[in-house]
């Protein structure tokens, strides 16, 4: 069996999260609008992470889609300062992939060829490593 370094790493993130469907999340979303399920049978929900300085990430396990991230500005007023969604129905129907890389890694394997991880996806592309 194909081991996902994403499925790790979201479990890690999703283990260490909390989810909530009582109330609104500070940047306004409701959890309840992400509860679905997908063509392929998979269950969808938001997941809230927050520190105790008042910032907060909403994720959901659609396409592991970062839909909020919400911090201070300059002037200490918390400000979203990602664009996303407000419900998961939008992420379907919308024929994009719209929010759903978290990140896309150079790693040089054994010998030193470069390849591009992207969490979230099955694909693995090879570069040359330029020395």
């Amino acid at each position: 069996m194909k081991t996902n370094p994403f499925l790790l790493l979201a479990s890690v993130i999703l283990l260490s999260c909390s989810q909530s469907e009582e109330h609104l999340t500070e940047s306004g979303l409701d959890p309840k609008a992400f509860l679905s399920v997908t063509q392929q049978g998979d269950s969808t929900a938001l997941f809230v992470l927050n520190n105790n300085n008042g910032m907060e990430v909403c994720v959901t396990n659609f396409g592991a889609r970062i839909v909020s991230v919400l911090v201070p500005d300059r002037d200490g007023i918390m400000r979203d300062v990602v664009l996303g969604f407000d419900n998961i129905k939008d992420y379907q129907n919308v024929k994009s992939d719209f929010g759903a890389r978290i990140v896309s890694v150079l790693v040089p394997d054994r010998d030193g060829i470069m390849r591009d991880v992207v969490l979230g996806f099955d694909n693995i592309k090879d570069y040359q490593n330029v020395k």
